[in-house]
């Protein structure tokens, strides 16, 4: 954590939870999960994947018990494909018309090349935190790039 995350948790009291969109963020389209959703009678159609790293939650709240109960479900069935637990959440989600609230990237930054508006808030990879992750310039929109945050897009402030 390198900023303040205190809005995870406020959301996550007032949703049931709180979870950022994954990088991959194309549910069916992340490999061939669509054939997944489609033996659970779900339709394709541009449905996201939730990043499992970071999962604010109210755990006190019966309806995300049963979120978590069904993605359990799931990643049963479906154990021995090399699907992630991130798309048997979201697939838990979607089958149940659960509305998560959607938190920005920057409360579970990957590295992955993905753009960075404002401040990282928490660094989730396996890489080293840059040294200027903390105090990036405004005015641009930033990514990680071989080891570095650099400076991707201008942007008006």
């Amino acid at each position: 954590m390198i900023d303040d995350i205190s809005l995870g948790f406020e959301k996550a009291e007032r949703h049931g939870l709180a979870i950022v969109p994954a990088p991959h963020y194309s549910l069916a389209d992340f490999r061939s999960f669509g054939e997944a959703m489609l033996n659970e009678g779900v339709t394709a159609r541009g449905q996201i994947i939730y990043n499992s790293g970071v999962i604010f939650y109210a755990p006190h709240r019966p309806e995300v018990r049963v979120v978590f109960d069904l993605t359990l479900q799931l990643a049963q069935k479906y154990s021995d494909r090399i699907w992630s637990d991130q798309t048997y959440l979201a697939l838990a989600i979607e089958i149940l018309g659960f509305n998560p609230h959607c938190l920005s990237p920057s409360f579970n930054y990957r590295g992955f090349g993905e753009l960075i508006s404002g401040s990282i808030r928490i660094w989730h990879s396996y890489e080293p935190l840059p040294k200027n992750a903390g105090s990036l310039e405004k005015g641009y929109l930033h990514r990680y790039e071989k080891g570095k945050l650099v400076k991707a897009v201008k942007v008006p402030l």
